[in-house]
């Protein structure tokens, strides 16, 4: 289980293997879009910094939320 605004919801965790961050960018809009999602959400790790959180939404131009 997650949670969005709030509220409880089931929760899908997807761990790729890859340093290509286009792609995965690529990958998380159209896994936005075919499951009528507003996002998902992008946890990359960034060198001396740990883990960054991205929200991928779809229908912004480059996929980032500012």
């Amino acid at each position: 289980m997650g949670y969005f605004r709030g509220r409880p919801e089931e929760t899908l965790v997807i761990h790729m293997a890859t340093s290509d961050l286009d792609r995965l960018v690529a990958l998380a809009r159209d896994i936005a879009v075919d499951h009528q999602q507003l996002g998902v959400g992008l946890a990359t790790p960034e060198p001396g910094e740990g883990t960054i959180y991205k929200r991928i939404i779809p229908r912004r131009q480059h996929g980032l939320e500012a």
